[in-house]
């Protein structure tokens, strides 16, 4: 795809997948409910063929972008290693087979790689022609049943939509020293790949976000690329639970980065959403989340937390756990037309409640942990949790996609409009606390101006 003309008035829902369990949360029923894929380079590398036919067959060919990760490179090499083995894990390791030096040399040497393993141009932009290439080929190189379908009626398949130049964190301390390799490397996938929508993936960490002045600078250079797009990750951004000062400072980057290139968020919450959709002056194309961790994430990975039941509740645009939901929850189940009216009337909520011998029943079943309840010691305390069983998390995975839907879907006139029905949300389920309904109130002042 050339350039981003044809990006002007695009409003993606994008979705990245996590893993190949969820892919039936991503096909079928789901597939129209989102518009663009987003894959991990290392899933990509590790499961080529398999997603391939995801894509194709299941996804039917279902545009989609791969995030090449190089980012990955640059932390300490144990967020890469198995802890089992110490060896680099194979998805990773299939990854450098790809991306070559100085990635390699950097791991044999038993460091993450730094700012200074680019400094010479010739080899950076070989850096930049394989990891494009691997975007551009890693699919489409794959064969299957679905070659001969798309070949018959002239479809090219398993192109990416566009390709992502390969990039690094950014925080306080390292901002400068790799705002250059960012910056080059963006500047190089356009010189040599003139034909493709180029990503210039900015990755920062919040400190970032709050200095004024480094940021104006990061921008001022961001802008003087030939890059076509400018996706977004800020490290751990929880839009639910920013302050009103992030937010602020959020939406006046937005504001800059805007005026001369379309934005893609790649973890956002409503909050994302209804920018992109009542303040087309910020330029956002597209809005990204995943069904697992969903609408924030760290750089750096750390451990899951406990997994719980969580409903997404549509008019506070946020999960919460069954056992705090159930409050607000209940004072409608005394009728399926009560429930629809004020809760919600996805597909999946009507199918629970009229499958249900009564609506109490129903409802539970978002909630139901396995049989046999889990002790461990944490904070020197024994605590005895009951794990969500597979029925019940598929359940709010599947409910948390078609809310989703509906949020990109759904006419946002203006930011006023929405800034009140973020406080109506807020006072109506105020039994909750200021926990679950605090960020309606921040999201309001902020879409306010």
């Amino acid at each position: 795809m050339n350039g981003n003309s044809s990006l002007n008035s695009t409003q993606w829902h994008m979705v990245r997948f996590g893993t190949h369990g969820e892919a039936r949360y991503l096909s079928g029923d789901f597939l129209n409910t989102y518009d663009v894929l987003i894959v991990n380079g290392n899933m990509a590398a590790f499961t080529a063929g398999a997603m391939a036919e995801f894509i194709a067959e299941r996804a039917a060919n279902k545009l989609y972008i791969i995030d090449p990760q190089t980012h990955a490179f640059q932390h300490h090499l144990k967020y890469i290693k198995s802890p089992k083995t110490g060896e680099v894990k194979t998805s990773i390791d299939r990854l450098l087979s790809f991306y070559g030096e100085p990635f390699k040399s950097s791991i044999q040497a038993n460091r993450p790689v730094s700012s200074g393993d680019f400094s010479d141009d010739s080899l950076l932009t070989s850096v930049v022609e394989r990891v494009i290439a691997f975007q551009k080929t890693v699919f489409a190189t794959q064969e299957g049943d679905w070659s001969k379908y798309y070949n018959f009626l002239k479809i090219k398949v398993l192109q990416p939509r566009a390709v992502v130049a390969p990039y690094f964190f950014m925080d306080e301390l390292t901002a400068m020293k790799w705002l250059e390799i960012n910056t080059k490397a963006a500047a190089i996938a356009k010189d040599k790949f003139p034909e493709e929508t180029i990503i210039m993936q900015l990755v920062i960490d919040k400190g970032v976000l709050l200095n004024s002045e480094l940021l104006e600078e990061i921008i001022d250079r961001v802008l003087d690329t030939p890059a076509d797009v400018v996706a977004i990750w800020i490290d751990e951004f929880d839009e639910t639970a920013a302050t009103i000062t992030e937010l602020l400072a959020y939406r006046k980057m937005l504001q800059k980065l805007g005026t001369r290139k379309p934005i893609i968020i790649l973890y956002g919450s409503f909050f994302s959403v209804a920018l992109m959709k009542t303040m087309p002056e910020l330029n956002i194309i597209g809005v990204c989340h995943s069904l697992e961790y969903g609408e924030h994430r760290p750089v750096i990975p750390v451990g899951g937390g406990l997994p719980v039941s969580k409903f997404y509740y549509p008019s506070l645009h946020i999960r919460i756990p069954y056992v705090d939901v159930l409050s607000l929850v209940r004072p409608y189940l005394d009728s399926m037309e009560r429930y629809l009216q004020n809760v919600c009337d996805c597909n999946t909520c009507k199918a629970v409640m009229r499958d249900a011998n009564d609506l109490e029943e129903g409802f539970s079943k978002y909630g139901e942990g396995q049989e046999h309840p889990v002790k461990f010691r944490r904070r020197h305390q024994v605590v005895t949790i009951s794990f969500p069983t597979p029925e019940a998390r598929a359940l709010c995975v599947q409910h948390y996609m078609w809310c989703k839907e509906n949020e990109y879907k759904e006419q946002l006139r203006n930011a006023s409009e929405v800034a009140e029905r973020l406080e109506k949300a807020a006072k109506e389920c105020s039994i909750v606390g200021n926990s679950f309904t605090g960020h309606c109130l921040r999201w309001a002042k902020v879409l306010r101006g």
